[in-house]
């Protein structure tokens, strides 16, 4: 969408500043579910996926609930005797698990850098190719700003070439 604004425009280069300094703009995000019991098992899983993905070209970031420990040296840790942490790091970990119907849901977003719709949809068929190879007693899911893009871009062209076909027809 942002092909469609002057690369001078305001808009444009503080989505740039914010793509290539900051974090990227697209998200896809992984949902892995896992019986309570299996939840070490899906943290590893992830920890590792996550590693690999975030090298990937086009990836900015890889977030998940493990990236939010309390940095020590900043003053954000637990004070020596204190078993509390800043409220803001326990919520943001807590966006990232969730327990729902009996399940851990384990959240993995990749932010992506602004790219074309083939290379976008490449990284999507790669996290889904990863995806599968995670053990078995894991199911997962994809959702996210990348994925539904691509998908309402196919399903645009799609529509477009039976319109034009019923009217050629017609």
């Amino acid at each position: 969408m942002l092909k469609f604004l002057s690369p001078e425009s305001k808009t444009a280069r503080d989505y740039a500043f914010v793509a290539e300094h900051l974090t990227g703009l697209y998200t896809l995000e992984l949902v892995v579910l896992a019986d309570p019991k299996d939840e070490q098992l899906a943290t590893q899983e992830m920890a590792a996926l996550a590693g690999e993905v975030e090298s990937w070209d086009g990836v900015a970031r890889v977030n998940t609930a493990s990236r939010f420990q309390p940095p020590s040296g900043l003053g954000l840790a637990p004070r020596p005797g204190s078993m509390r942490e800043p409220a803001a790091l326990v919520d943001l970990r807590k966006s990232f698990r969730r327990v729902h119907g009996g399940k851990v849901a384990l959240r993995m977003s990749v932010l992506a850098t602004p790219m074309a719709s083939k290379e976008s949809a490449r990284l999507v068929a790669a996290i889904r190719e990863e995806a599968g190879e995670l053990p078995k007693e894991l199911d997962w899911y994809l959702t996210g700003v990348v994925l539904l893009l691509n998908e309402a871009q196919r399903a645009l062209v799609r529509t477009q070439i039976q319109s034009f076909g019923l009217a050629a027809g017609v």
